[in-house]
């Protein structure tokens, strides 16, 4: 799962207050994760906040979640080929403030 790394960072900064301008909860490439493994943000949260290590948050994922193969695979195949990724990476990190300009 590409994005899983990411995202569990994320959440750990989220945790921690140390997210900055960053945004977790609506954030367009966690939510292609969360989608695909049909789970919310509170849940994922939850998850990392009680896993001492991010190997931990994937067996969650793998135990809890039961990720069909199929759609990781046609996630992470999208994630690798879309040109907009970057963009939306960028804008992923302007809080809710900066996008009323």
């Amino acid at each position: 799962m590409m994005l899983l790394p990411r995202a569990i960072d994320k959440a750990r900064a989220n945790i921690a207050g140390t997210l900055g301008e960053y945004v977790y909860c609506g954030c367009p490439v966690n939510t292609q994760l969360f989608e695909t493994l049909g789970i919310t943000e509170d849940e994922f949260l939850e998850a990392v906040r009680t896993a001492p290590n991010d190997q931990d948050v994937a067996t969650w994922i793998h135990e809890r979640v039961r990720p069909d193969p199929a759609r990781i695979a046609e996630m992470n195949q999208r994630v690798t080929h879309d040109s907009h990724i970057e963009d939306i990476a960028r804008e992923e990190g302007y809080t809710a403030s900066s996008q009323r300009h």
